[in-house]
């Protein structure tokens, strides 16, 4: 009966090791390049049907192929009587599938909103959903292009002026890893 009990045990040991192996070789990051900056230009819009077009500054730290925590900073670059002042925390989720990397971003910010009718000053929840495709087979540096969308404002604010303006941005830029 110990034999059987030991036998069980090493057994049980054995398999462990073996996952673990394979559960480490899963979350290793593959690149040895976790950081990554980049910009994107951004195209704004809102249920007032107001376009502003945006310049975004973007940095990044890849804790796996799977999950990421970003930070985006985002300001008008065209003013038309609006002042857009953003800045957003977000985690990352991500999957790879063809040399295509899909992910979400779920965080929260601080919103500053200025034109002729009102001043908000928010910090709210956001969103948002896109893809990045690496260029690494048409060029030897590691950078990606990506195109996602955001919602800037959950529609849940205290400022009543700025509960009329659910904002949200499409944006297309570049990253660079390092």
């Amino acid at each position: 009966m110990k034999k059987i009990i030991n036998l069980i045990i090493i057994s049980i040991f054995i398999n462990t090791s073996l996952y673990s192996e394979e559960i480490n070789s899963v979350l290793k990051i593959e690149n040895k390049k976790p950081f990554y900056i980049g910009s994107g230009l951004n195209i704004q819009t809102n249920n007032k049907n107001n376009v502003i077009d945006n310049l975004s500054v973007t940095a990044g730290y890849n804790f796996n192929k799977y999950i990421a925590l970003e930070t985006r900073y985002m300001r008008n670059i065209v003013s038309n009587n609006i002042f857009v002042d953003d800045i957003s925390l977000f985690l990352k989720p991500q999957v790879n599938i063809y040399n295509i990397n899909f992910y979400s971003l779920l965080g929260y910010g601080k919103l500053k909103l200025d034109d002729d009718l009102y001043k908000s000053n928010t910090y709210d929840f956001k969103w948002g959903v896109g893809f990045e495709y690496n260029l690494k087979e048409y060029a030897d540096i590691p950078v990606n292009v990506f195109i996602d969308y955001t919602d800037i404002t959950s529609g849940e604010e205290k400022d009543f002026n700025l509960k009329e303006k659910d904002i949200n941005t499409i944006n297309i830029g570049f990253t660079y890893k390092f």
